[in-house]
């Protein structure tokens, strides 16, 4: 029973009920938070790295769905890094594919990863509760949404040099590979329609959080205001979504797929990921059927699984936008944060970038979409850049 407690948990529908209480079911005891963190992220996106770094957050959460087997398990993805619940069944295969993700990440991208597991228990003794929500985004994908603080808690705790040797996850010489299938990077950059894709992060300050549902519904409705319904801020296009050819787009899913493997194998393999991704551009063009997918539909479908709005106690969202209407979105949360109800952070890029987990093409398939040049982890430094204020 409690190793489905996410499969069996109810769907709300309209995004805009994300801040309601009673869409949430608190996590039970016995479940694990995972943690996974591009240590210097920051330092590698200002080297132009951000789609290795991106690649890298994706993975751990590939690598964990693969290792749980059929077990439904929740997951927060934030462009350089990602955080998984898990029940105690399944931690020990997942912390050895944490282990195998840290091992690819430095072998393949010459980058460290930090990795740690937070009892649930230890966030509420700590004086944080951990909730989650499951949105039915549409028909065949649900996105997992958390409150009560417990995600940012076990970060701080993971993170914080007094803290974290009780929580990381030790090394083990000859950790073992971990599985990456099914995770692919193939789309190439997704431009702007309306000139911009901005990356937002808005957060209630702690002085506030009495009124959290309040500010939040208020902020919600502003956006609507100004963006429209969610398909016209969608910054993810069918008719835009163009797959990349080159050896060049497809680089940093080499690095993590023939990871562990010799020189021949990666070779092999880049030639392989290039004629799947030519048949997959020649089916779609021609609108195809095969083996019961009908790939006229698939980018309507990719469309439809992008995680492009989401909420972990921080409301995270990329969007398509004007600078008019941006201008107007900063004005609002400007005037929210002189109040001190609220922080936030915005990274404004000509383009939207999209990493894919995909367990059955037809219809189980996850779009992780983010800014370009930074995205999501830029937009951060900007907000705790307000918070330290």
């Amino acid at each position: 029973m409690q190793q489905n407690f996410y499969a069996e948990l109810p769907l709300f529908t309209r995004f805009e009920e994300v801040t309601r209480p009673a869409n949430y079911t608190a996590v039970p005891a016995g479940w694990w938070i995972l943690i996974g963190d591009v240590v210097g992220s920051t330092q590698a996106i200002e080297a132009g790295r951000y789609k290795e770094v991106n690649v890298i957050g994706a993975s751990i959460i590939m690598a964990v769905l693969n290792a749980a087997d059929e077990v439904d398990l929740p997951y927060s993805f934030g462009g350089d890094g990602a955080a998984l619940l898990v029940p105690q069944t399944v931690l020990a295969a997942a912390r050895q594919a944490l282990r195998g993700t840290r091992r690819m990440a430095r072998e393949s991208f010459s980058l460290e990863l930090l990795i740690a597991a937070v009892p649930v228990e230890d966030i509420r003794r700590a004086g944080k509760d951990l909730r989650v929500a499951k949105f039915g985004a549409s028909k065949h994908f649900a996105q997992s949404m958390f409150n009560g603080g417990g995600i940012a808690a076990a970060e701080r705790i993971a993170k914080d040099p007094a803290t974290r040797a009780g929580y990381e996850i030790a090394e083990e010489a000859n950790a073992a590979g971990a599985d990456f299938s099914g995770l692919e990077c193939r789309w190439q950059g997704i431009p702007a329609r309306s000139g911009e894709t901005i990356s937002l992060l808005v957060q209630v300050q702690r002085d506030a959080a009495e009124r959290t549902q309040a500010i939040l519904d208020a902020v919600l409705a502003d956006i609507g205001a100004i963006y429209g319904d969610g398909a016209e801020a969608q910054p993810v296009n069918a008719e835009q979504l163009k797959l990349c050819l080159t050896n060049r787009c497809t680089a940093a899913e080499l690095g993590v797929r023939a990871h562990g493997h010799g020189a021949l194998y990666k070779s092999l393999l880049a030639r392989l990921l290039r004629l799947q991704t030519w048949m997959a551009d020649r089916m779609m063009a021609l609108g195809l059927r095969v083996g019961g997918m009908q790939w006229g539909n698939y980018k309507s479908d990719v469309v439809a699984h992008t995680d492009y709005r989401k909420f972990d106690d921080t409301l995270r969202m990329v969007l398509d936008s004007t600078p008019d209407k941006r201008l107007r979105l900063e004005q609002g949360l400007e005037a929210r944060r002189a109040r001190r109800e609220l922080v936030y952070g915005i990274h404004v890029a000509q383009e939207a970038l999209m990493t894919c987990l995909i367990f059955d093409r037809k219809s189980s398939h996850a779009h992780f979409v983010d800014g370009a040049n930074g995205g999501y982890a830029l937009a951060s430094q900007k907000m705790k850049a307000q918070l330290e204020q």
